[in-house]
């Protein structure tokens, strides 16, 4: 008795494994954050779903037009992906954003509107947001001079899903930084990433 109420679970679905390295990416844009000394107030952001490497491109605003120059800048670095996941944000959905994707034969899913957590550069957002806040703190530089800085600590650090850097994946070895940047680094990724 009592089991009328009892909920059926739905199968578990096996999830393809990403066997080519920028072929499957996530990407999304944060801000706005304060303005740069170079006008900029936002960042368009890519993660590699199989290496988890990170690329962030400055921009002024995220119209259409910025967004896919971004992309341009993200994709002469790490070549065209076959396959990209963004939010419904109107930067991403745009007639221009759409033909950019079109026109480079690249497949465009969308997270949910209601579970925007399904996207995992909003992880990286939330992490990226606090290194540069701390690295801006210690320094006295705005945040578009610490970028470099943090994506390399990003690029370095083994992350957990992987067992590797995203450097290591991508170029087979991981990234030389210098000593002590790197130790103050891997503090603030262990502070930020537990």
């Amino acid at each position: 008795m009592g089991k009328g109420n009892e909920k059926v679970k739905a199968p578990l679905k096996l999830l393809p494994i990403i066997t080519e390295v920028f072929s499957k990416m996530n990407i999304d844009a944060v801000g706005p954050l304060p303005t740069s000394s170079k006008g900029n107030n936002y960042l368009v952001t890519a993660i590699c779903m199989s290496s988890r490497y990170p690329d962030a491109i400055p921009v002024a605003d995220i119209s259409s037009v910025s967004v896919t120059d971004a992309f341009l800048e993200i994709f002469s670095k790490m070549g065209f992906p076959r396959q990209i996941q963004s939010d419904l944000g109107s930067s991403f959905t745009s007639l221009l954003t759409t033909e950019f994707f079109d026109r480079f034969g690249i497949k465009v899913t969308h997270s949910s509107v209601h579970h925007p957590q399904s996207n995992p550069v909003e992880r990286f957002h939330r992490t990226i947001k606090r290194m540069l806040r701390v690295l801006c703190l210690e320094s006295g530089q705005d945040w578009e001079k610490n970028l470099p800085a943090t994506l390399l600590a990003l690029r370095t650090n083994t992350h957990d899903s992987t067992g590797f850097s995203p450097a290591e994946l991508v170029h087979g070895k991981n990234l030389r930084t210098p000593e002590d940047p790197k130790r103050k680094i891997q503090q603030l990724l262990n502070f930020f990433l537990i």
